[in-house]
């Protein structure tokens, strides 16, 4: 039971949301989204992004990955049955200046329903974004209890929260490449997940202060 607990506070602490209504502009921002929006190095929102003032886009420095964004909110916004349970988007990693991960991005679309009424316009798509400068770093012990990595896995897995190639990642470690790649892929196994967005936010799940 700690262990869900730790997890739910971890999420709450670094898990931004905004609700996007069928012409992308924000209804909805939870106080981790609004802060992300506030710092604009990343997402952005309001007059930088349109006319009106209502929208979400990414900062200019990002456009390498605006494509996959755009792409990512078209996939959330197409219409959704209330039995279609397929339409789901992949995690996007965004990364700060110096190139290392930033946050990570998923978009998902929602069945109207009044439950998410918001004052204005139905929202039609939910976006997290997790912070990864506000998710505290897990410690190894957890991915040794939690999936039964050996200590060495779980740091090879930690590696991920820094970025990086695999032979940065490696001389992180202090290992080389092989022993790296290796390792990881365990971690990988052990802990259910099969590319690095996975592994990423199961860290920031598992993330406490």
């Amino acid at each position: 039971m700690g262990s869900k607990t730790a997890a739910r506070d971890a999420v709450r602490k670094a898990g931004g949301v905004v609700l996007l209504d069928a012409r992308r502009r924000i209804q909805f921002a939870n106080r981790a989204a609004q802060e992300t929006l506030r710092r604009a190095d990343t997402l952005l929102a309001g007059s930088a992004v349109s006319a009106d003032g209502e929208g979400l886009a990414l900062h200019p420095r990002l456009k390498a990955h605006d494509r996959a964004f755009r792409d990512a909110l078209a996939r959330a916004l197409r219409p959704l049955a209330a039995d279609d349970v397929e339409h789901f988007s992949e995690a996007l990693i965004l990364p700060d200046v110096g190139g290392r991960p930033a946050c990570v991005v998923h978009a998902a679309p929602l069945v109207p329903t009044p439950s998410f009424a918001t004052g204005g316009a139905p929202a039609a798509a939910v976006v997290f974004v997790y912070d990864l400068a506000r998710a505290a770093a897990v410690a190894p012990q957890t991915l040794v209890d939690l999936f039964g990595m050996t200590p060495a896995e779980a740091r090879a897995a930690l590696q991920i929260l820094q970025g990086g190639g695999v032979a940065e990642m490696a001389a992180r470690a202090g290992i080389s490449e092989n022993t790296f790649k290796s390792q990881l892929k365990e971690a990988y196994l052990k802990s259910h997940t099969h590319r690095q967005a996975d592994l990423l936010k199961l860290l920031l799940a598992l993330a406490s202060r």
